[in-house]
C-alpha cells in the first residue's frame, strides 16, 4: 500500500508538482477554486456592507481563476496563454 501524500505548504505542492505534468497543477487550480468559491459566497449572504465590499473583491478573483484554470484545462496552447497574459496585463 503506498503512504498518503502530504502537501503541509506551497513549497511541498511545488515540488510535488515538479514531476508531474502541467494538466495537473491546472486541475488542482481549477478544483480549489471551486471549492472556495461557494464559501465566497456564503459570506456574502451573511456580511454588512463593509465586508461585503471586500467580499466582492474576493468573488472577483476566484471567479478569474475558476475561468483561467477551466481555460488553461480545455486549451493549453501557447495562444490561450497569450491571452491569459494579456487579459492579466490588461486587468492590472
Amino acid at each position: 500500500m503506498q503512504d498518503a501524500l502530504e502537501i503541509k505548504d506551497l513549497e511541498t505542492l511545488e515540488s510535488w508538482l515538479d514531476y508531474k505534468p502541467v494538466e495537473w497543477a491546472q486541475l488542482i487550480a481549477l478544483r480549489a477554486a471551486l471549492r472556495v468559491f461557494p464559501l465566497v459566497l456564503e459570506g456574502f449572504n451573511a456580511a454588512d456592507d463593509t465586508v461585503r465590499s471586500k467580499i466582492e473583491r474576493s468573488t472577483l478573483a476566484v471567479w478569474w481563476c475558476l475561468v483561467i484554470s477551466s481555460v488553461a484545462c480545455k486549451d493549453p496552447t501557447g495562444e490561450t496563454r497569450d491571452t491569459i497574459n494579456a487579459a492579466n496585463a490588461a486587468k492590472a
